[in-house]
Formats: structure tokens, C-alpha cells, sequence
């Protein structure tokens, strides 16, 4: 008897559910045992955490028996004896040996891959330093001849740093190479202020090295010329190009202090903020659910007409853009008080006929929510509207977050600071409305577009940008050592969903869409590739759609039910699902004698920014494993209904700061992510249907664990955000809302930018 249990029973007899192979940091570690001849051989995978965690462990006595747990039965445990064992194969040292494949076939960006997941889970597997310092030299060759030149260097000063005897005389004429090759690019591009500080770096860090010899004194001449045109555009009253041109000349030490004496001048006489985003802006809409910028840059240029602020003890607290609101006690009737501006122009006309286009199914406006409450609405004076309700709702006021469009709305009422003047796919260029401004208050607002976040964040510490939108946890920790930089948290995190959106046959299988889960490690996606973090601050894996709350915001949770457990990763059960559900679409198919469907490659929507592109790659490499092929389709401007319809599911980044209502707007609306599941219709209809804050939690609650089960949406993670901002830009709001919630009060001082 080779395995046995302790009690002396032998177990066996349950075939395994094969999983299609891939790389092994993507699969359930475990370990090999391999029996001896004489044990009659074969091999086991057994749960690594039952074997001794070093690979060079000391052979015990062969009567000794060596507890284990095998992957095939869990919840069992067995022995096995010493002397019946012929080798093992532990988990960290099989994917040591696939990443020396991988380099050895060039395949670096999965030897890249398997050797971060060893030094962060396996740091002291043996050869393990050695095989990264090899990997470090031999990816040098692909990145230089990809023009990965910041890649190239960086990679190259690593090897120097942590292997200084590593081919010294090789590393130091490459770092020669690469930063004159680094120097010229700058260059060609105009920004003189990189290339000044790479030359100041490297001769800090090597000493005048051939390269930095050849180029300082051309660098010099190019940041004069160039501060003097500075100089030219700002006597001329072309304030932004001189801003721009000023701070390019920053890193040359023969003009910074020319530099900052324009750049002071232009704080005072044309304040701008430079802010860096990694998404453009392209429709502008302040209480989007579903897009990122348009939700941040439409509050530059529009104001709806209720604002939501802040979580509050039951929902949110609103502002009335025209005035005051009130709702009645029992919940049936809201009253609208306009302020004495709108009073005497015939707005409260304007707008109730408004409330009336949004509850008709023939107008273009026609909200279904609004719809399913509104019964009447009254005008009482010139300055009073009173809407009477269907029944009690809780929350009326949330589901008027409407902006201008055309005649609908009064525009100056909802006209926001600022004004879009120009936008291209490089920046956005937004001016003050007023001529009247305080002083210091910025007169621009250019939103600058970045790709590379590693670039924008070096932007961001030299001084180039003043803001940006949005920072995650695994790079906040490179901004904490700059105490001219501040790190903030918005006030509520976002809440990340895929919706199904195709008809595919597949999709359409409640038991595929929970393989799909299954098949996600969502906790390792969260924090290894996208967090870098395993603090739950820092964001949480969810087991529905609504948002989970912070320990600051936990008014926000009042529609997560903390019964439903989110799903554990299991690749078994997820192919075992895949596997049941084509025979049932088989046999489905025979019954009609048609063909039996195909799986097909699914089409993931994914909006334009890092995380987003992190998280769909690593949903499509863990489907791969159970055999669901998937490619991502970008969509470069948020939910655009030409591209989804080429899509089955779309990755969405919601903002739900108020669940009673936006999870109405989100499925229960007119737009894509609408969903006609039966029972989320009937969940929803109960939600609009309840007359107090009892039955609206406990709706939620419902709805939550229908959601969960039937999985018409996928929940996937919550994330804090965080923005980051220079001191020079003062007023800026402690957890806002949104970026540019208060942005009337933001204030430009001057700080001396130095090298």
C-alpha cells in the first residue's frame, strides 16, 4: 500500500477534470511526487502546503511516511512512505525551470512573468538570483532593438547596481549607448528638460562618461535659445506657450534661475494647471455612471441639475443647481425653490415641462426610472415647483442628474466654470468663462494626455504637469519619498464590472457566465497585477455589484449584502461548466438538427487606460486555461454603442455613489449596459416600489444575492482611487467626489522648480 490514509484505508477511483495547460504561475500550485520502480511507479500532484517548503530538503529514514494531501481528493489527508518516493518536483522549482525555457526560446515577457511571481511568493528558490541576473542581460538586446530605450537603461543600471561584477566592462559601454541613444530621442521630441536631467543624473551617478561630455554643452545651447523664445512669447501676451517652453528649460543648470523667475512672473499673470490623464475626455458629462472622463472633465463645463456631494445617513447628500430642495415627509412630494435669479425669467416653466419630456415614452429624453415615479408636477408661484410622486420614494432628487442639452434645460443655470476651447488626441485646453477672476485662480486647465504611466509620473515629479487624475496603489509608493507631491484619496472607490452585452449562445448560459468566475483569480489579478498591494484599503475583491464601502464611507454599503461570499477561484469547476454546457447546447442543437455551436473567441470591450488593459489581459489568459478563447477589443471613448455591438462583454468602472438609484440608471436604463434578465427586472421594479429606507436596503439585498446567482453581471473588484497634486496648487479639496468638484477654489502659488 503506497498512499493509505492514517486509519490504513486506500482510496482511488475518481478521474480528474484535465485543464488545458498554461504557464504555471496561472495555475493551483502544487507539488510532484514521482514513486519508485519498485512502488510501481507513476507520478502525483499533491498541495504543496502538506511537503516541506525547500526543495533541498534532507531525505528522512525510508520507514518514515511523508503526510500529503492530493489535488484529486482535498479534503483528504494521506502518507505515504519514504522509501516508495523516487524525486519531488516542487511548484517554485518547475516555474523556475519554465522561465529558463522561456529565456532560452526569448520568450521575455513571460520569463519577466514567472520570475516577478517567484521573488514575490518564492524569493528563496535556489538559482533563482542567478537566472535574473542572466534574464536582466539577456532581455538588454530585444528592448534596444525595440527602442524600449527607458526600459533598456533602467534595466541596465539594475544589473549594475545589484550584480556590479556581472560583465562590468559590457554594462558600462551599454549604459554609454543607451543613454546617447535616450539623449538624441529627447532631443528630437523638444524636451530638453528630460534630456538636461537625464545628463545631470547620469553624470552624478558614473562621473563624465564619454557621452555626457559630447552632449552638455549642445544641451546648454538648446535650453538658452530656447528659454530666450520663452522670454519673447511671454512679452508678446502668449502666456501658454511660454508656460510650456519655460518649463523645458528647467533641467539645464545655466538657466534655471532665468527659468523660475518667468515661470513666477506667469503664476501671477496667466495661472494655468497642467494635469495628466491616461484618459481622454471625450464627451463631457458630469454624472456619467460608466466613463471616467467624461464624469471628471464635464464638470469643468457643466453643472447638473442635482449635484450629488457626499454619502450621507440615508443616500447621499444633493445640491440644487437653481436653488433649494425638499422632500416631504412621507416621501411623496418634492419641492423645488428657485433662487431669485431663475424666479423672474420663466424657468420654473422651462423646467417642470422638462419633468413631464422625461417621464413620456415618446420624448427623446424619456427616463424609465423618473417614468416610475413622477405623477404630477405643479408650478406654485413664479419660484416654487411641486412634483407629486406615484408613491413614497426615498430618493427622488437622485434620478434628476440631468445636464443641458439644447433648449431642454436653462443653460446659464448649469453652465460650468470653465469652457473646452480646443482638444486633440495630445491635450484638452479648457479657459475660464469669467475675465473676473481671483487672483491666482488658474485661467487654464489643460488636461494632458499620457499613455505611459511610468512617464507621466516622472512629468509629475519634474515639475512638467501639476496634477494627475488618477494614481493606483503601485505607484503612489514612488511618490511618497517627494514631499512636494501630496497623495489624495477620492471619497468613494469604484466598483468594476463585466456586463454581457452579445447574444452568444454561450453568454447566455447562466452555468457559462459562473464557469467565467470560476475561472477568474480575481484576488490575485486585484493585488498582483493591478494593486501591487494586499492591503483592503487599497481595494477588495466583490461578490456582487454594489460597492463595498470604506472604513470613512461606510453610509456607501447600505446595498452590499455581506451574506454572499464571493466566488473562490477554481479552474477545475470552471472547465468541468465549460465542458457541460457545450454538451448541453449539443443536445439542444441535435433537437433542432442543426450543427452544434461553436465556442467562439469572445470579444471583451476595454476602455482606453492601464488598469482596465491590465485587468481584460489577465481575465483572457486564466479563461485560456479552461479552454475559453477571448480578445480584447479598446474602446477609446468610453461606451460607444458602434463598438460594443462588436463586443460580449465590456469591462465597465462604475462610480455607484448611490445604489438605490444608479444601479436603476445602470441596468434598468435605455443604454448598453441595460440588462433584461427577468429576475433583475423584477428586482429592479421592487426597488422603485419601496416607500421607505427599510424596504429600499432590504431590495438591494435581494437584488444583490439575484444578481449573484444568476450572474447577469460579473462582479469583479472594488478600487480606491487616489489622485496626486503639487503643492503649488492650493484649495484643492480633501476626498473629493470627483477631481474638479470645487476647482472655483483652487489657488497658484508659485514653487521654484529645481533640478
Amino acid at each position: 500500500m503506497v498512499f493509505c490514509l492514517p486509519a490504513g484505508s486506500l482510496v482511488f477511483g475518481q478521474d480528474e477534470i484535465a485543464v488545458e495547460e498554461g504557464p504555471l504561475i496561472d495555475q493551483q500550485p502544487t507539488d510532484w511526487i514521482h514513486l519508485t520502480d519498485e512502488a510501481g511507479g507513476g507520478s502525483f500532484q499533491v498541495m504543496p502546503r502538506n511537503l516541506p517548503n525547500l526543495p533541498n530538503i534532507t531525505r528522512p529514514e525510508p520507514s518514515q511516511r511523508l503526510p500529503v494531501v492530493l489535488k484529486l481528493f482535498p479534503e483528504r489527508r494521506y502518507e505515504i512512505a519514504w522509501k516508495w518516493i523516487d524525486r519531488i518536483d516542487f511548484y517554485e522549482q518547475m516555474v523556475l525551470d519554465e522561465a529558463k525555457q522561456r529565456l532560452a526560446d526569448k520568450d521575455f515577457i513571460g520569463a519577466f512573468q514567472s520570475l516577478s511571481f517567484l521573488m514575490r511568493r518564492y524569493p528563496d528558490t535556489p538559482q533563482l538570483e542567478d537566472l535574473r541576473q542572466k534574464f536582466l542581460f539577456s532581455s538588454l538586446s530585444a528592448s534596444y532593438a525595440n527602442s524600449q530605450l527607458e526600459q533598456t537603461l533602467s534595466t541596465l543600471e539594475e544589473l549594475r547596481q545589484t550584480a556590479p561584477d556581472f560583465r562590468a566592462d559590457s554594462v558600462a559601454k551599454a549604459i554609454n549607448t543607451v543613454v546617447g541613444a535616450l539623449l538624441d530621442r529627447l532631443e528630437q521630441r523638444g524636451e530638453l528638460s528630460a534630456a538636461g536631467l537625464l545628463a545631470a543624473r547620469i553624470k552624478k551617478q558614473y562621473g563624465a562618461i564619454e557621452v555626457i561630455q559630447q552632449r552638455e554643452a549642445r544641451l546648454q545651447r538648446q535650453s538658452e535659445q530656447l528659454l530666450t523664445d520663452a522670454e519673447q512669447d511671454y512679452a508678446e501676451g502668449r502666456y501658454r506657450e511660454a508656460n510650456s517652453k519655460a518649463l523645458q528649460t528647467i533641467g539645464s543648470p545655466a538657466v534655471a534661475q532665468r527659468s523660475n523667475k518667468l515661470l513666477k512672473s506667469l503664476a501671477k499673470v496667466h495661472p494655468l494647471v497642467r494635469v495628466g490623464v491616461t484618459q481622454r475626455s471625450g464627451q463631457l458629462d458630469p454624472s456619467s455612471l460608466t466613463s471616467w472622463p467624461a464624469r471628471r472633465s464635464g464638470l469643468l463645463v457643466q453643472r447638473p441639475l442635482m449635484r450629488f456631494l457626499q454619502t450621507g445617513n440615508e443616500g447621499g447628500n444633493y445640491v440644487f443647481a437653481m436653488g433649494k430642495h425638499r422632500l416631504s415627509d412621507d416621501y411623496q412630494q418634492l419641492s423645488l425653490s428657485l433662487d431669485a435669479t431663475w424666479s423672474s425669467t420663466g424657468q420654473a416653466a422651462q423646467l417642470s415641462e422638462l419633468m413631464v419630456q422625461r417621464a413620456d415614452p415618446l420624448s427623446q429624453l424619456y427616463d424609465p426610472a423618473w417614468a416610475a415615479i413622477m405623477g404630477s408636477v405643479e408650478i406654485a408661484g413664479s419660484n416654487q415647483i411641486l412634483v407629486n410622486l406615484r408613491h413614497p420614494h426615498v430618493l427622488p432628487h437622485a434620478l434628476m442628474q440631468w445636464t443641458s442639452h439644447s433648449e431642454d434645460l436653462p443653460s446659464a443655470a448649469l453652465t460650468g466654470s470653465y469652457q473646452r476651447s480646443s482638444a486633440d488626441d495630445q491635450q484638452a485646453i479648457y479657459t475660464l468663462r469669467s475675465t473676473g477672476n481671483r487672483e491666482g485662480q488658474p485661467v487654464e486647465i489643460i488636461e494632458i494626455f499620457y499613455q505611459d504611466s511610468k512617464q507621466l509620473l516622472n512629468d509629475l515629479v519634474r515639475g512638467q504637469i501639476d496634477m494627475v487624475d488618477q494614481i493606483y496603489p503601485i505607484d503612489a509608493r514612488q511618490l511618497n519619498a517627494h514631499a512636494d507631491i501630496k497623495l489624495l484619496n477620492y471619497a468613494l472607490p469604484s466598483t468594476h464590472l463585466l456586463i454581457p452585452v452579445s447574444q452568444n449562445q454561450f453568454l447566455r448560459s447562466e452555468k457559462f457566465r459562473r464557469a467565467l468566475l470560476y475561472a477568474t483569480d480575481r484576488e490575485s489579478i486585484l493585488r498582483g497585477e493591478i494593486l501591487g498591494s494586499s492591503d483592503p484599503r487599497d481595494g477588495q475583491v466583490i461578490g456582487g455589484p454594489f460597492p463595498l464601502g470604506q472604513r470613512e464611507s461606510n453610509a456607501l454599503a447600505y446595498a452590499y449584502n455581506e451574506q454572499v461570499r464571493p466566488v473562490d477561484y477554481n479552474p477545475q469547476l470552471a472547465k468541468l461548466l465549460v465542458l457541460y454546457v457545450q454538451q448541453e447546447l449539443t443536445k439542444a442543437a441535435s433537437k433542432q438538427q442543426q450543427p452544434p455551436p461553436a465556442l467562439e473567441t469572445l470579444v471583451v470591450g476595454c476602455p482606453d487606460f492601464e488598469l482596465a488593459r491590465v485587468a481584460v489581459q489577465a481575465l483572457i489568459q486564466q479563461w485560456a486555461i479552461v479552454g475559453v478563447p477571448a480578445q480584447m477589443l479598446i474602446l477609446p471613448d468610453g461606451l460607444n454603442p458602434q463598438l460594443v455591438q462588436k463586443c460580449d462583454f465590456v469591462y465597465v468602472c462604475t462610480t455607484m455613489w448611490e445604489p438605490a438609484t444608479d444601479i436603476q440608471r445602470l441596468l434598468g436604463g435605455r443604454d448598453v449596459t441595460a440588462s433584461d434578465h427577468p429576475y433583475v427586472v423584477q428586482g429592479l421594479q421592487r426597488l422603485r416600489d419601496s416607500r421607505n429606507w427599510r424596504d429600499v436596503r432590504n431590495s438591494l439585498l435581494d437584488l444583490h444575492q439575484v444578481i449573484a446567482f444568476h450572474l447577469p453581471v460579473l462582479p469583479l473588484w472594488q478600487v480606491t482611487d487616489r489622485f496626486a497634486v503639487r503643492r503649488n496648487v492650493q484649495g484643492v479639496t480633501d476626498r473629493p467626489v470627483s477631481l474638479y468638484q470645487d476647482v472655483q477654489n483652487w489657488r497658484m502659488e508659485y514653487a521654484e522648480l529645481s533640478r
